[in-house]
């Protein structure tokens, strides 16, 4: 679909339907003209050569008529049909011979008259004064009643260098026969066709081997005698006789069914190439490379305003990214700052009233304890403005917070810890360990009974792993399944907005891989799983 919608594909269509249809017309329309031009020099050379063999056929039958009844009503042509030697024959012969002679110039009929009696060894010839051959040298050739047998109809015969058409019949065993040179023929067939390359020839066969396409074939046969005149003309030289405009035009259908690649080639370099360029910015800026922009080319100057257009908008999408960042960065911190602002007040209150107490009992030596604990605390929030803290500063908090809580409840609970050295390199949010330990103290702990607690840290496989458990009296089912199905901020209660606020720190600050998990049941005590992976341990005291 999308190659079928692409402008290039359009445009090569449009560059077939317009331009290739008119020029298969235009090309159909010269081919038809050269076609039809090659037509009538074909008829006009058949009528040519057909005119020619009537003229010859002509000849032939006065030949044939001419010299059957010389011999056989001539008292002296009967005389030598009888074949006897003798004053008698040599008479007949020497008149016969005479009467030939004169009629050859007289007639246009055969150019060799010649009898030949095989009982006495003797033959007469008799041919126009124009050849130059010797009569005893055809005499000798046609003494052959083999070779004469042969020449019972009229065919072709090769002698002296020139073609001619030969008949030779027997009456009572005297032979006698006509030839007619054709070579007079053909050249003025020749002539008459104002062609530089044109070849005539005579066979006894109406084809010619090998044809060939870039030839015209004329042929046509003789009605009296067994043979066919050839005539082979170049087809370029027949196109070149049709007129300039016509010849032109059929070149310049060609050049124009040419001109779709090249056409293609100049659109491609002046619309479709600075399209593709845009295009392909398009999509590598969709794709997150803000960075890429338009070079210059030496493009149109509409294609130029686009470009400069996109780099420009480029630009400022990348500015308004920037700044959109900057803004979210500077949201999520006002949102941290505001958790952990949610995040302290109890704590303080429940330290202050602890404070209160320690006063009223006169206790200094825990209410100096106590304060000391405070200036740690606050230290700790205030020293920097880092989102990530080394978990050994929050360990030691934790524990002095231990020990102002053993201030409050002296037998309520007891507390292990299981850190191993990896962890206390481990980076977590402020107060985040401190406020799940603090939150065990105030809703698990009862009058009367003991309460364990236990905090250990480890890393295995980059990821680390802190745990709060506690034997107390756990925590509800539902809230336990919001925890662990991430559903913390569908809660529309302020019950729990420690807990909350937690949650969206550990997504905020230590990535969506961390995860959040408790197992607990009412009266089943409660664990607490923290869990994210660490790319680097570094030391920050």
């Amino acid at each position: 679909m999308f190659k079928t919608s692409s402008i290039t594909t359009k445009i090569i269509c449009i560059l077939i339907l317009i331009i290739l249809p008119l020029n298969i017309i235009s090309i159909f329309s010269a081919r038809k003209s050269q076609e039809v031009i090659v037509g009538q020099t074909a008829s006009s050379i058949d009528t040519l050569i057909k005119s020619s063999i009537t003229g010859l056929d002509t000849q032939i039958t006065e030949s044939s008529t001419y010299l059957y009844h010389l011999i056989t009503n001539d008292p002296y042509g009967i005389t030598m049909v009888r074949q006897q030697e003798g004053s008698d024959y040599q008479n007949a012969k020497y008149y016969i011979a005479g009467k030939l002679q004169e009629d050859l110039y007289l007639q246009n009929s055969a150019d060799v008259y010649f009898i030949y009696s095989p009982a006495l060894k003797d033959i007469l010839v008799s041919k126009n004064s124009q050849f130059t051959f010797a009569r005893s040298e055809l005499g000798q050739l046609l003494s052959d009643t083999g070779l004469l047998d042969t020449y019972k109809q009229w065919k072709l015969y090769f002698f002296d260098g020139k073609q001619w058409l030969m008949r030779a019949s027997a009456i009572n065993g005297l032979y006698i026969g006509s030839m007619i040179c054709i070579d007079e023929i053909l050249d003025q067939i020749s002539d008459s066709l104002t062609y530089n390359n044109i070849q005539v020839s005579a066979s006894d066969t109406d084809q010619i081997s090998p044809p060939s396409s870039r030839k015209v074939h004329v042929v046509s046969g003789s009605d009296e005698a067994g043979f066919y005149i050839h005539v082979l003309v170049n087809r370029s030289e027949i196109i070149s006789s049709l007129p300039l405009f016509e010849r032109v035009g059929f070149l310049i259908t060609l050049l124009y069914l040419m001109l779709i690649p090249v056409l293609f080639m100049i659109l491609n370099r002046i619309l479709l190439r600075p399209l593709r360029k845009i295009s392909s910015a398009m999509t590598r800026l969709k794709s997150g490379d803000q960075e890429y922009r338009i070079g210059k080319h030496k493009y149109s100057r509409e294609f130029l305003n686009i470009n400069e257009t996109f780099n420009t908008m480029a630009d400022n999408i990348h500015q308004l990214k920037i700044e959109k960042y900057e803004a979210e960065l500077k949201r999520q911190k006002m949102e941290l700052r505001n958790l952990q602002l949610q995040i302290r007040p109890h704590f303080l209150l429940n330290t202050f009233n602890l404070m209160y107490s320690l006063s009223q009992l006169d206790d200094r030596e825990n209410l100096e304890n106590t304060i000391l604990y405070m200036s740690d605390y606050f230290r700790y929030i205030f020293r920097s403005n880092e989102e990530l803290e080394n978990f050994s500063l929050e360990l030691n908090l934790i524990q002095s917070y231990m020990q102002v809580a053993k201030l409050r409840y002296p037998d309520g609970f007891e507390i292990t810890y299981q850190i191993s050295p990896e962890a206390l390199q481990v980076r977590v949010p402020p107060l985040l360990i401190h406020n799940f330990v603090e939150n065990t103290i105030r809703h698990a702990l009862h009058d009367g009974i003991v309460l364990h607690i236990s905090l250990s840290a480890s890393v295995s496989q980059g990821r680390a792993e802190f745990v709060i458990a506690d034997d107390g009296p756990g925590i509800e089912t539902e809230l336990v399944e919001k925890i662990n199905s991430d559903s913390l901020e569908t809660l529309d209660d302020s019950t729990h907005v420690g807990l909350v606020n937690s949650y969206q720190r550990i997504k905020y600050l230590l990535g969506e891989d961390a995860t959040l998990r408790v197992i607990s049941a009412p009266g089943c005590g409660c664990q607490i799983f923290i869990r994210f992976p660490v790319h680097d341990l570094q030391t920050n005291t």
